[in-house]
């Protein structure tokens, strides 16, 4: 199961878990179908599949879970892939 998943605006890896998937990528590689799978996807399923423990923030997110720029509950946004969108919303977050 890939949910939670690590997916959007903020993605913090430690060292000890970055040098785990360098060290053991093609194993994740030979795991699953990963081709299909988006860069975060797949990053959040090998990290998962070498144990190396993972933690959740909440994000406001347009595609999934929703969430208002405004919501201070939130620590990141996503998705803003064009210029005026993320600028519209920091200066909602940040009001």
């Amino acid at each position: 199961d890939g949910w939670p998943m690590m997916y959007g605006s903020i993605e913090i890896i430690s060292r000890e878990a970055i040098s785990q998937y360098f060290a053991h990528v093609d194993d994740c590689k030979m795991s699953f179908p990963w081709q299909s799978e988006g860069e975060d996807a797949f990053m959040g399923l090998c990290l998962r599949k070498l144990q190396v423990g993972e933690l959740f923030m909440k994000q406001g997110d347009g595609a999934c879970a929703g969430g208002a720029c405004t919501d201070g509950n939130y620590q990141a946004f996503h998705p803003r892939k064009d210029i005026t969108s993320w600028m519209q919303c920091w200066g909602e977050a940040t009001r």
